[in-house]
């Protein structure tokens, strides 16, 4: 009771008045008295109030919940039962309007949650359909005869442009394979016609200058040569000529410009002898042909010549 008083915060309790069987055991009383002493308290028995009357032959006090019972009293001034106080209805309230704050709170959760998952589902549902109707719209623009006409197209203009392609290949290749090809220059006849006086003036009995002709087909140059010489010098002359021609214009001359050979060689040999009636000396004919294979050179690039711009021309003075 004390600790109760204490916490509602009620004025300090000074006096305690037992009412009820105190004589229900030996002593009881005195020993409620005794107990209660250590804590300042002043202790006695409910007394007859005024307003009992007749009282003479029953202990009041035994019976005073009963006799209380009988009267009316003010539920704001006077509170015999301890359960029926402010802070315990304050209580039974407070927990009655919590549960009911806890259950709206509840309610509206619940009520927030259906709404915001019925939003999420509207957006979903919406932004699927909205997939679905692109998705069918570009299907139908794919399965168009437009679209398959422009396929069609895109794929002949593949197929052609494969085929301009391979042209414009073999167009280079052929350029790139003509560029190769050997150019007769002067330098080829000068080399030509050196080698067969210098091989003549060194070569024994070999008098008179050869006499040849040149013709050229595919970088290879065929010289058919006829010189007169005595017999035992025949095969000389063909065999110093290619040496010569390779030595000084083949592919491993010394000087650079000279390289105009890449094999040099003689075939067709033949020898014919008459005899001189006055001096009865033996001249042999020999007749051979020479073949040249040019080293590959390739064209001088031609540089197009680009237009010179006009000056502007001057306004006349006025």
């Amino acid at each position: 009771m004390l600790q109760f008083a204490r916490i509602r915060g009620s004025e300090e309790i000074r006096n305690i008045v037992f009412y009820g069987d105190t004589e229900a055991s030996e002593n009881l009383y005195n020993r409620l008295k005794e107990d209660l002493a250590g804590n300042d308290l002043e202790v006695s028995p409910l007394s007859i109030p005024p307003q009992i009357h007749g009282s003479n032959n029953l202990n009041f006090s035994v019976y005073a919940n009963a006799i209380g019972a009988m009267f009316k009293r003010d539920k704001l001034t006077e509170h015999i039962n301890l359960l029926e106080t402010d802070a315990a209805q304050m209580g039974v309230a407070g927990k009655v309007q919590d549960d009911r704050s806890f259950t709206i709170v509840a309610a509206g959760g619940l009520g927030l949650a259906v709404i915001i998952i019925g939003v999420a589902f509207g957006i979903l549902a919406a932004t699927d359909a909205g997939y679905k109707n692109k998705t069918a719209e570009l299907r139908a623009d794919i399965d168009s005869p437009e679209t398959a006409a422009k396929l069609q197209q895109y794929e002949d203009l593949q197929t052609m442009k494969g085929i301009v392609r391979e042209y414009a290949d073999n167009i280079n290749n052929a350029s790139d394979a003509y560029k190769t090809l050997p150019v007769i220059e002067p330098a080829v006849y000068e080399a030509i016609d050196t080698a067969l006086e210098t091989v003549k003036d060194e070569t024994d009995k070999v008098t008179e200058s050869p006499e040849y002709s040149i013709g050229y087909g595919d970088g290879i140059l065929n010289v058919p040569i006829t010189i007169e010489t005595s017999e035992e010098f025949t095969q000389k002359y063909p065999s110093n000529l290619v040496q010569y021609l390779y030595d000084t214009y083949g592919e491993e001359a010394e000087e650079e410009e000279n390289r105009l050979f890449s094999s040099v060689e003689y075939n067709n040999y033949s020898v014919s002898t008459t005899s001189n009636e006055q001096t009865h000396q033996v001249i042999s004919e020999i007749n051979f042909s020479l073949t040249l294979h040019m080293l590959p050179n390739e064209l001088p690039e031609i540089q197009e010549e680009t237009p010179e711009e006009e000056a502007p021309e001057e306004a006349p003075a006025e």
